[in-house]
Parts: structure tokens; C-alpha cells; sequence
């Protein structure tokens, strides 16, 4: 998942295509509100940030998109590192193209067994 990119449509970077995500799907971080709010009231302040406020305020800038690596081949143990270094070449790339601040915020990986015999993957 990528935070911080302007991105309206999907674009394919090979292996990856990057999709921006709904903005109904909000952001990551939402709990931030609740903390700066209660910081807010600690000081004193009787002021508190509604969610629309929130979200209106921090969704242009924390944007979020998901990149979908097609399949990969290799070692299981470094292929993460090796599609690691590949995204955030890619944010580079995004960043120039399409503004913002993109960064890699979250990542997961799957692996898929192969059959011992003939190397099919099921």
C-alpha cells in the first residue's frame, strides 16, 4: 500500500499496477484524531476536530493506493527485499510523474508452493 501519491486512475509500472483507492475507504491513521484530540483537551483547549474536519483536512495529503505486483519468480527468502527496493523505486518514479509525497506504508507478500513434479503452481 502506498500513502501519499495523487493518483486518479490505475497505471501499470511493470510488474506492479497501481490502483488508487476509494476515498469513502478513508485513510490509514484515522485513530490519529482521537489522540490529537485528546492532547487538545489536556492543554485545555475546548476545541475538538469532528470526523469530517479530519478526514477533509489530512485525505488530500494521505491519499492511499494499493500496487499489485504481477508474479514473480525466485528465492523465497530475498524475493520480498528484491520487490521492497522495486517499490520504492517506484514511488520515485510516481512521485515525479504524479506529485505528493508517495511512500510505501505497508506490504505483504505471498508465497505460492510449486509442485515437486513438473513445477505447476496449483
Amino acid at each position: 500500500m502506498i500513502e501519499g501519491l495523487r493518483l486518479d486512475a490505475p497505471i501499470t509500472l511493470q510488474p506492479f499496477v497501481v490502483t488508487p483507492v476509494a476515498a469513502d475507504q478513508k485513510f490509514i491513521g484515522r485513530d490519529g484524531r482521537a489522540i490529537f484530540n485528546a492532547e487538545l483537551a489536556a492543554a485545555g483547549f475546548a476545541t475538538a476536530v469532528d470526523q469530517p474536519t479530519w478526514g477533509a483536512q489530512l485525505w488530500p495529503r494521505r491519499r492511499l493506493a494499493l500496487a499489485v505486483s504481477s508474479a514473480v519468480e525466485g528465492d523465497a527468502a530475498t524475493m520480498p527485499m528484491v520487490l521492497a527496493l522495486v517499490a520504492n523505486r517506484m514511488t520515485d518514479v510516481l512521485a515525479f510523474s504524479h506529485g505528493g509525497d508517495p511512500r510505501v506504508c505497508v506490504s505483504a507478500f505471498e508465497i505460492s508452493p510449486t509442485v515437486q513434479h513438473g513445477g505447476a503452481r496449483p
